[in-house]
């Protein structure tokens, strides 16, 4: 059964709906898109740019849900973005920063942390109480 993801201005969804495969299908099992676009008022008053959705993404990527966004130039759903300067990688459907993280610097007092503000990864300390437990971490 198809599901339908409703978008507003920013393509952030609002609402999904799932219809029957009758509400969508023609008589030769081809999806009708007109005929599922016509049936969507009977079962919600919600208004909005409505696009077809996978339930199960077979690429291991998000599916539709409620406050999720759509990249069109994509057609994929993805998480809200938490930091202005990072992109969209489609192939993980995953924020990514501009910048890759280090791979080196982390110690037990120190770890790396993204900086908005830099556009950057900066060395921040660890506050003593959330260090790991040395001992904890190699024989556990």
């Amino acid at each position: 059964m198809p599901q339908f993801a409703c978008l507003n201005e920013n393509n952030v969804i609002v609402e999904t709906l799932i219809l029957s495969n009758d509400d969508c299908f023609d008589e030769n099992q081809q999806l009708d898109l007109t005929k599922a676009l016509l049936k969507i008022p009977q079962f919600t008053n919600v208004e909005g740019n409505w696009v077809i959705a996978e339930q199960k993404d077979e690429n291991g990527g998000n599916t539709a849900s409620t406050g999720r966004w759509y990249i069109p130039e994509h057609n994929i759903f993805v998480e809200p973005k938490t930091q202005p300067s990072w992109v969209i990688n489609a192939s993980t459907r995953m924020w990514e920063p501009p910048i890759p993280r280090p791979s080196t610097g982390d110690t037990r007092e120190k770890m790396w942390s993204w900086d908005e503000s830099q556009v950057n990864w900066v060395l921040i300390d660890v506050p003593e109480n959330n260090r790991p437990n040395v001992d904890e971490a190699l024989f556990n």
